[in-house]
């Protein structure tokens, strides 16, 4: 990693001098990432986030910015983001040259949710520059035992087992790296406050995937000096799928991208607490191994040992186990007793509950009541159920599941194997603003996997109750929004006098946006510029008051003369939903035993899969062997279904 300079006003300074060479390659590793990155994000593809981050540094190379002008980390970003409107705009590269040209491009400054993340941005490479310099001389083991531990939350244990060193070096090593990296990170926050401060670059060249922040990472920057705090938000970013229209009937279909994206949430806002309850299938079929050698119970106890290692002291988790009968094993409790829970995860097997039988009704309601009786303001509430087989009392689950989207209590469903009722589990994770997850009992850490990723979603939350109002201006239909990442899925619209159409959006993670697609359609209009609707997103941040990010105006260009250029990214995401769809209509083909529909949808399939690019490859995969089965045996296996089910309600960011 290349050696930071005393200031940055004096680097600047130095790049206005052709012969010094150094200077500029000093520039370009530490400012060229996370303009890439940062463009990238707002951009079709990786040629035109280079194309415009090459553009903006021909404008520092040409002497642009003069100090007079303000903070070079404004204008540059400033820059930035005017380079990207122009792609977007007229969709062709001008080159900036003198101070002219850069005058023009500060009329349009960036808004504040824009610096703020940048801002996240720059602290994400904080972490992870600090983290860098103390790797370069530490000891490579040690160096993976800290990242097991403080980065990844391995157990202790687990990681001074598998590593053969002793618990005491294991949680030494973790403590003497976590403080040399919290006094890199004050030296870095000392360099950047130094003249006109500079932003922190790690990647040695320009496309290196940019780092992820992790919970760990989170934790030392909150401690480390100089920290700003802002209030957390929600950024909306908004693009239609043309940069204009020309409508030639009556109406015309429009599709608008709405990307939610969390801001501020360095140091000011804290994750909420989690009030969870875990509910637990243990009959007798979760006794089976699957050609693994482990019981699917046994695979169950170590994915929730591994996974509740994510959540913080305040959080409390109730434990139900249900077959024949159901019953409490474990009442709410503080993750500060920690060692009483892990015991009843361990035990689950051996405590008195007939096996002979499925009765998840019985434990949805004691797992209800228990998350229901510690629910207070600023927590989520959220029940995990898995089972691996069909339930009694159906409509009492689906009814349970209805009180529960009342109370805001949230379902997340986990289907083991291949005989539980999936259109029940469906049911139930729509009707409880929930989700749900297939295991695949043939791949041994599945189940791990599953728990890992349900758990670190749940730990991360930053966002409540996320709504979003839409106002339709005249003669302008919305007619469908579906989320398209990290899940596609429909989001329903309910009618509301004062707000217009309500979507309810659910939660928010800190570390992830999401996105979603308006479908509109769009009347006629002389050429000119208008505002087709006013968006509103509205959240709880954990303090029961209701956030707004204000009146948000969707704008659409109008012009007779012809359609404007396609936006790749928006219609990626088509691409998605319309794969999806294609897959809804294959599950209803084979239900209704219409072989000969199915193969044309499953060919169909495969034909949009292979224009989608590698992006898609896995889907294709998927549409190639039901395609396969439907040749071979006239049939597609359930566990073929229930795998392009779960494979195409993914969204692709990329």
């Amino acid at each position: 990693m290349p050696e930071w300079p005393a200031t940055r006003v004096t680097l600047l300074d130095r790049l206005h001098d052709p012969r010094d060479q150094d200077a500029w390659t000093q520039f370009v590793a530490l400012y060229g990432p996370l303009m890439f990155h940062f463009a990238r994000r707002r951009l079709p593809q990786d040629d035109d986030a280079a194309d415009v981050t090459q553009e903006v540094l021909r404008a520092v190379m040409g002497g642009s910015y003069r100090r007079p002008r303000g903070r070079f980390q404004k204008w540059l970003v400033t820059v930035l983001l005017n380079k990207i409107r122009d792609f977007h705009s007229a969709h062709v590269r001008r080159e900036v040259s003198g101070d002219t040209g850069i005058a023009e491009l500060l009329e349009a400054e960036p808004s504040r949710g824009e610096e703020e993340e940048w801002d996240q941005e720059r602290q994400r490479h904080l972490f992870h520059a600090a983290a860098d310099r103390v790797q370069q001389r530490a000891n490579p083991l040690h160096w993976e035992a800290f990242v097991r531990t403080a980065l990844q939350n391995q157990p202790g244990q687990e990681v001074a087992h598998a590593l053969n060193l002793s618990l005491t070096n294991v949680y030494a090593v973790k403590c003497r790296f976590m403080k040399e990296i919290k006094d890199e990170v004050q030296r870095l926050v000392e360099e950047m406050t130094t003249g006109d401060g500079h932003w922190l670059g790690i990647a040695d060249k320009l496309r290196q995937p940019a780092p992820v922040m992790s919970a760990g990472c989170q934790r030392v920057l909150n401690e480390a000096p100089g920290r700003s705090t802002m209030t957390a938000r929600i950024h909306i970013e908004r693009m239609m799928h043309r940069n204009s229209i020309a409508v030639s009937g009556e109406a015309a279909a429009g599709y608008t991208l709405l990307k939610l994206i969390p801001s501020g949430l360095g140091g000011a806002a804290k994750l909420l607490g989690l009030n969870l309850g875990l509910v637990i299938d243990v009959s007798g079929s979760m006794y089976e191994e699957d050609g693994t050698g482990v019981t699917r119970l046994q695979r169950v106890k170590d994915a929730a040992l591994a996974a509740i290692q994510n959540l913080r002291p305040d959080d409390t988790l109730a434990i139900v186990g249900f077959a024949h009968d159901a019953r409490v094993l474990l009442p709410a409790t503080p993750m500060t007793e920690k060692d009483r829970i892990e015991d009843v995860i361990r035990g689950i097997d051996c405590l008195d509950i007939d096996p002979g039988g499925t009765a998840m009704d019985e434990g949805l309601a004691l797992a209800m009541s228990e998350v229901a009786q510690r629910a207070v303001r600023g927590q989520l509430s959220q029940i995990v159920i898995l089972t691996d087989g069909e339930t009694s009392g159906e409509q009492n689950c689906r009814a349970l599941a209805q009180q529960a989207a009342d109370k805001k209590i949230h379902w997340t469903l986990m289907g083991v194997g291949l005989d539980w009722k999936a259109s029940l589990l469906k049911d139930l994770a729509k009707l409880s603003q929930g989700k749900w997850h297939f295991i695949d009992v043939e791949r041994a850490k599945e189940t791990t996997r599953v728990f890992a990723e349900e758990f670190e979603t749940l730990a991360a939350t930053a966002f409540l109750n996320v709504e979003l109002s839409i106002k339709p201006t005249r003669d302008v239909c919305i007619k469908r929004l579906r989320q398209v990442v990290p899940e596609i899925k429909d989001v329903a619209f309910e009618e509301s006098a004062e707000r217009g159409l309500l979507g309810k959006l659910g939660t928010l993670q800190n570390d992830l946006s999401s996105r979603y697609i308006i479908e509109l359609s769009l009347p006629q209009r002389p050429d000119g510029k208008y505002t087709i609707a006013q968006m509103e997103l509205t959240y709880d941040l954990g303090t029961g008051q209701r956030e707004s990010t204000g009146p948000i105006p969707l704008e659409i260009t109008y012009t007779a003369a012809g359609q404007g250029y396609v936006n790749a990214e928006v219609m990626k995401h088509i691409d998605d939903i319309q794969l999806k769809e294609l897959g809804d209509q294959l599950q209803v083909a084979l239900q209704a035993r219409n072989e000969k529909t199915a193969l044309h949808i499953a060919q169909e399939m495969e034909t949009k899969g292979k224009a989608m690019g590698e992006r898609a490859a896995k889907k294709t995969m998927i549409a190639k062997q039901v395609l396969d089965e439907l040749h071979h045996t006239s049939g597609v296996s359930r566990k073929t279904q229930l795998v392009v089910e779960d494979e195409l309600r993914v969204g692709e960011t990329a």
